[in-house]
Order: C-alpha cells, then sequence, then structure tokens
C-alpha cells in the first residue's frame, strides 16, 4: 500500500492543532480541503481515525497508533535528508587511508584531527605498513588514498601527489666514535645495522647505496617493522640506522643520538599522497586530500 504522504503531514497537523479549523488557519487553506484530505486517508488505510468528542473530535485507536508511526516516518526522513546532504557534501562518509610508518606516525595524526574538526560525522580509518603494502592495498580497493614514503616508482594505474621532501641520516648512539663526523659510506660496514623489512623504502635506499657502490652489507643482525623500533635502538645504545629527520628531532635535541654525515652524499625521499587514476572520490575522500594540500603548503 503506498501512502499518500501529503495527507499523513495534513492528518498531522490536525492531530497537533487540537481541530480541522485551526489546522486550516495555520496552514492557510481551505477546512473543506483538509477534511478531505483527512477522509482520503481513512479510506486508503480502511481505518477511523478520529471520533467526535463534544464539540471537537479525538483521536481513535488506528488513529494515535497512525500518528505515533507517522511522527516515526518523517522524522526518518528528514535524518534521511540530512545524511544524504551530509554524504553529497562530504560532511559524513568513510575515508579509508593507509600509510607508510613515517606519515602514519608524524603526519597524518595532525591532519585528521585537524579534517575531524571539520567534519565531526565523517569516519576514518588508518592502517600502516610498508610502502609496497600500501600501493597493493590501493590496487585491491581496500584504501582510498596512500600516504607512502617512496623511492619507488608508482605504478600507471595511479597518480601522486608530491606532499614534500623528507631528509635522511644515518644515526648512531650519543658518544659513538663516528658520531657527528663526515665519512665514507664504505667505513659505515664495521657498524651493526638496524633495518626495516623488505618493501620498506630505507631498506630499498641503503640497498641501492650498496648496489652502486658493490658493496655487501653484512652486519645486520635486527630487522624491525617500525623505524621508530629502530632510533630507540640506537639512542639505547646499539647500532647505527637510517631515519628521517622529523623523526630523530627530539632523540638529538635529548643528547641520546648522534648523526653520522655521509661524504658528498645527502638522502631523501619523497613523501607522496596516492590515489588511483581515473576513480572517482568520495567527497568525504576528497576533503581530506584538500585539506592535507592546504595544510601542506601552510
Amino acid at each position: 500500500m503506498l501512502m499518500n504522504l501529503h495527507a499523513l503531514r495534513q492528518f498531522i497537523n490536525v492531530v497537533q492543532m487540537g481541530s480541522v479549523t485551526s489546522a486550516a488557519k495555520q496552514l492557510h487553506i481551505s477546512q473543506p480541503a483538509i477534511t478531505m484530505q483527512i477522509r482520503n486517508l481513512e479510506k486508503e488505510l480502511g481505518v477511523t481515525l478520529f471520533r467526535a468528542k463534544g464539540r471537537g473530535i479525538e483521536l481513535t485507536e488506528a488513529g494515535g497508533f497512525i500518528y505515533q508511526q507517522a511522527i516515526k516516518l518523517f522524522i526518518t526522513e528528514e535524518e534521511v535528508e540530512k545524511k544524504i546532504q551530509q554524504y553529497t557534501t562530504g560532511e559524513a562518509g568513510k575515508v579509508r587511508i593507509f600509510a607508510t610508518n613515517f606519515p602514519a606516525s608524524y603526519l597524518l595524526p595532525k591532519w585528521i584531527a585537524n579534517f575531524k574538526k571539520l567534519y565531526p560525522s565523517a569516519e576514518i580509518t588508518l592502517n600502516s605498513g610498508n610502502t609496497e603494502s600500501g600501493l597493493e592495498k590501493l590496487v585491491m580497493y581496500e584504501a582510498d588514498i596512500a600516504v607512502i614514503a617512496s623511492p619507488f616508482s608508482i605504478p600507471d594505474e595511479m597518480e601522486a601527489i608530491d606532499l614534500l621532501e623528507d631528509e635522511l641520516f644515518f644515526i648512531v648512539p650519543r658518544g659513538h666514535p663516528l658520531g657527528s663526523k663526515v665519512v665514507e659510506f664504505k667505513d659505515l660496514m664495521n657498524e651493526c645495522f638496524i633495518l626495516r623489512g623488505e618493501g620498506s623504502s630505507t631498506k630499498a635506499l641503503i640497498d641501492s647505496l650498496c648496489h652502486v657502490r658493490q658493496i655487501h652489507l653484512q652486519n645486520a643482525p635486527i630487522q624491525v617493522e617500525r623505524i621508530e623500533e629502530a632510533i630507540q635502538i640506537v639512542a639505547f645504545g646499539y647500532g647505527i640506522t637510517l631515519a628521517p629527520k622529523l623523526a630523530i628531532a627530539p632523540y638529538l635535541k635529548a643528547e641520546l643520538i648522534d648523526i653520522v654525515h655521509i661524504k658528498d652524499l645527502q638522502l631523501s625521499r619523497k613523501i607522496r599522497l596516492c590515489m588511483r587514476r581515473g576513480v572517482d572520490l568520495a567527497p568525504a575522500v576528497r576533503n581530506l586530500i584538500d585539506l592535507i594540500l592546504q595544510k601542506n603548503e601552510d
């Protein structure tokens, strides 16, 4: 059965105003017009909605039930319209982010906090891992965007926006003989390297440095998942690792580590925002991208 929603609204007005006459005055329409709407609604539903009570009217049991359900119906209608509007503007919706460990720990938290202040109804999930995992998540439609630290080439089916250039430094424990010195890369080979796993950008850079110089890195007794663990191991007095400038800043300030400068070598990697090429992004995703780009410019 398809109900006449206009008549249902007229019915609600009559109930809330207490009479057909009062409802007609409020709506600026004739009393007979409202009476006809109510009668048609009763005929459509097959029940009597009102009965006489003195000089006025009151709801029947069926009318009371219909009134309660009609109120719920129109509240739901308003909620649906509001939610659709939020999805259309990006005020609501889900955003799935994948980020490599450095941007996940040091960049995304601030961006997400700013985004949620602007769009409190939006939902965000943030997962982290290495660069290869991030690109795979995008390809498999398991993430909407990926923020990656990348020396890697980006597949043709994706587009990437460069956000910033991330400087990288070799670090050793405070007081280490190589600390604050300028040395050749080969001079590091006697040190105990703490490396990230395969698929990470820092591991790829170290492998590339070794390959170009035809050096085989033999002394790498520790492998970690996140760069933060590698930095902390060094800060506690063991090994050498390659880490981002922003991540090591607090440890330098606390005088827990030193930088080893490599002669004629400056290392960096691009932090990139990646998305699938030619795919229409949901408004909420687009809003987050716009915010990231704006904050990055600031």
